[in-house]
Formats: structure tokens, C-alpha cells, sequence
């Protein structure tokens, strides 16, 4: 029954999170607020459940997933800024509480570990392909099928090919979708045919080029495709394929040295794009005089995502993780960072072992890092505790029965 509960729950909150309500209208805030409780529900069921596997490994990272709940509680203690409630405070931030779903995904992936990777792969595409979908008919024959992807942002738009193209954001999944693909081409993965992964990785580029039109999105991908790529050199049964697959990208990268340039060359804030770089900076400069000017330990604390400054605009969520060291202070940082910071050192352990979830928690984690700059953990919320359980799964693999390790380590496809 307990396990029903947490497929259940789970399941639900990878699709409501996903954007497929949207559709309707912006129900972006309804949808993580149920999400927040199938996932406290969940929690609960587990904290009941007597059939619980036991954590024997890991309980730093327990201790860690109650205190990013105790950031958020405390934070919500300390309202500083002028018209921010806690029922806002509630709906804005209350989405660091799905961290507890860990619990429920760790039981799920001992269990289901294929069906619950299929099932992530199949909907995370399906949300991919449904945006390409809404966009192209916004864009191209004026059509609005999805009013909660474009309410507000009718104006979002950036100069490519000569069109200025309205923009729909990248959706919490993405990078974990390019790196399973990623681990499809040079071992047994999602989809049974390798070209299926190429054609998944340049899907996934496409959406970054052109309807998220997201440089550092491009960047991140790219950079993590070089790296896994070297890793799967030295580690898989493949290193002919994955030699062949870098000196590939390197010739790629030499023939276009000219468009890479532009594209770096976009970034100056002199740029034709530039606007948005120098709006950066600014907005920047005015998060980090507010952090200073308050206290550096505790940070300014819960307040609305965009902030009016005369002309502009300044949006918290434009920035990565670093933001949330002006958000909740020194000690609320290193609260936040503290499971990356064990997800490296588990990432490091288990590099020579080459089984597909170890191989996908390692492509997380090289995600996560190199995306730190980009990302704010807000919008990341939902692959937290997918992350985190895969991260006590590969920890506890030792531990759990010989029929569930087979289970998780001899895969074939999804």
C-alpha cells in the first residue's frame, strides 16, 4: 500500500511541475503548492511506514534535508521586506519543503528503479515536445495554445535569424534528460537505438537554441557533453566510440570557431544582446549592496521574485545559486550547498563503478556544479529529491537486498 502511495505521489509531482497545466491558464503557483502536498503526504506515509527500508548509509544528508527545512522555516519567521506576507513567502518559497520527498523517492527507486527512470524520461520528453509544440504555434501562426507559458511574457523575446522570437523557459528536467541520453549512446540506456539518443541530444539543443533561448543553458550542455565524454573514455566498455566521439567535437568545434566566438562575443555587454548582460550586472549590484547593508549571516531573507528599480526590472531568478547567499545569508548558503557539496564526494567514490545509476548521479552532479552560475535552486526544486534519492540508493546499494541490486545495476533499456 505504502509503496502505491509513493509511486503515486511522486509521479504526480514530476508532471504537475512540468508546466502541462499551464495550458489552462498560469497555474504554475497551484501545481507546486499540490506538489508540496503529495510530497509532505508521502513523507508522512514513510515516517509510518514500518516496512521502510532502513538508511544505513547516508544520514549526513538526512541531517541535511531537515536543515534546508529549517532555513525555510526560520526565513519565514524574519519577513523583512515591505508587503511580502507569509502566505506569499508560503507560495513562493515553500517549494525547499519538497526536499522531504527524498524519502518516498529512495523506497520508489529500490523498488521501480527501471519504471520510475522511464517514466521521468518518457514525461520529462513529452513536456519537451509539448512546448516545442506551444511555441511554434505562437510564433509562426499566431496561435496561443498554452496562455500560461506566454501570459506576461509577450515581450520576452531575443533576436534569431532576424526574428524576435517570444521565449518559453527551460523546464526543471532538461538537464537530466541530456544526460541520460548522454550515458544511451556509449552504454544500454533509455532508448534501445543509439541514434535515438543523438536525435534526444539534439532535441534538447534545439529547445535551448531556439525556444528557451538560453546561452548558459547552451553552454552547460555543451560543456557537460565534453566532460562526460572523456569520462565514458576512461571508464565504459566503449573507449573507441567515445575517442572517436571527442576528436569528433573538436573537429566540430574548429570548423565553427567563428559562430563560437559570436556566440561568447554575445555575453559583452556591448553586444547586440548585451542589454541583457549589463541589466544583469546591475541587478547584481543592487542584490549584493542589499545583502551587505543587512546582516551577511542571516541575508535579506524571503522577498518577491522581481524587484522595481526605477525603469527596470530586477529578477532574483535570473541568477544562479550564488543569489541565495544574498537570499539567506552565510549560514543558509552553506546549508543549501552542503548535499552538492557530499554529492561530489559520493560522485568521486563510485567514478569507477559503471553501472547506469551511478553514472547518472555523477552526470547529475557534474550538472549541478557546472550550472551553479546559471540556476536558481528555486527552479530546481523538483529534481532535488530525485537527486537526493538517487544519492542514498547508490550509497545503500550494499546494504539492500541481492534480488533489488540486480534490480538496479543489470539493466537493459528502459
Amino acid at each position: 500500500m505504502a509503496k502505491s502511495i509513493y509511486k503515486f505521489c511522486i509521479y504526480a509531482i514530476i508532471f504537475l511541475n512540468l508546466g502541462f497545466l499551464d495550458v489552462f491558464g498560469t497555474l504554475d503557483r497551484q501545481a507546486m503548492l499540490l506538489s508540496l502536498v503529495l510530497g509532505l503526504f508521502a513523507f508522512l506515509v514513510y515516517v509510518f511506514d514500518e516496512n521502510r527500508v532502513k538508511i544505513l548509509k547516508g544520514k549526513d544528508l538526512v541531517l541535511f534535508i531537515f536543515l534546508i527545512v529549517g532555513v525555510f522555516f526560520f526565513q519565514a519567521t524574519r519577513i523583512q521586506y515591505p508587503g511580502m506576507t507569509v502566505k506569499a513567502a508560503f507560495t513562493t518559497f515553500a517549494g525547499l519543503l519538497l526536499v522531504l520527498a527524498t524519502f518516498p523517492m529512495y523506497e520508489l527507486l529500490q523498488s521501480q528503479f527501471h519504471k520510475t527512470m522511464k517514466y521521468i524520461v518518457d514525461i520529462g520528453f513529452a513536456a519537451i515536445l509539448l512546448r516545442i509544440i506551444l511555441w511554434f504555434s505562437y510564433n509562426f501562426i499566431h496561435i496561443n495554445l498554452g496562455p500560461g507559458f506566454f501570459e506576461g511574457r509577450e515581450n520576452w523575446t531575443r533576436n534569431i535569424l532576424g526574428l524576435n522570437l517570444v521565449r518559453i523557459s527551460e523546464p526543471y528536467i532538461s538537464g537530466f534528460l541530456f544526460i541520460v541520453c548522454i550515458l544511451g549512446i556509449y552504454n544500454n540506456g533509455f532508448f534501445k537505438k543509439k541514434v535515438n539518443n543523438i536525435l534526444g541530444i539534439i532535441l534538447l539543443y534545439f529547445y535551448a537554441i531556439f525556444v528557451s533561448q538560453t546561452r548558459m543553458q547552451i553552454l552547460v550542455y555543451t560543456v557537460i557533453l565534453f566532460l562526460m565524454i572523456v569520462f565514458q573514455a576512461f571508464s565504459s566498455n566503449h573507449k573507441g566510440l567515445a575517442v572517436i566521439s571527442l576528436l569528433i567535437m573538436i573537429i566540430l568545434f574548429l570548423l565553427n570557431r567563428g559562430y563560437i566566438s559570436s556566440f561568447f562575443n554575445s555575453f559583452d555587454p556591448n553586444s547586440v544582446n548585451g542589454y541583457s548582460t549589463t541589466l544583469r550586472i546591475n541587478s547584481f549590484n543592487y542584490f549584493i549592496n542589499e545583502w551587505q547593508n543587512g546582516n551577511v549571516w542571516l541575508g535579506f531573507g524571503f522577498t518577491p521574485d522581481n524587484h522595481e528599480i526605477g525603469l527596470n526590472t530586477y529578477w532574483i531568478s535570473d541568477f544562479g545559486i550564488y543569489i541565495n547567499l544574498f537570499e539567506f545569508g552565510i549560514l543558509g548558503f552553506i546549508i543549501l550547498i552542503l548535499p552538492i557539496l557530499k554529492g561530489i564526494i559520493v560522485s568521486v567514490k563510485h567514478i569507477k563503478v559503471s553501472t547506469f545509476a551511478d553514472n547518472l548521479f555523477i552526470g547529475l552532479t557534474l550538472f549541478f556544479i557546472i550550472s551553479m552560475s546559471n540556476i536558481y535552486i528555486l527552479n530546481l526544486t523538483t529534481i532535488v529529491p530525485i537527486y537526493m534519492g538517487l544519492m542514498l540508493l547508490i550509497e545503500n546499494k550494499n546494504f539492500i537486498s541481492r534480488k533489488q541490486n540486480e534490480n538496479i545495476d543489470n539493466y537493459s533499456n528502459f
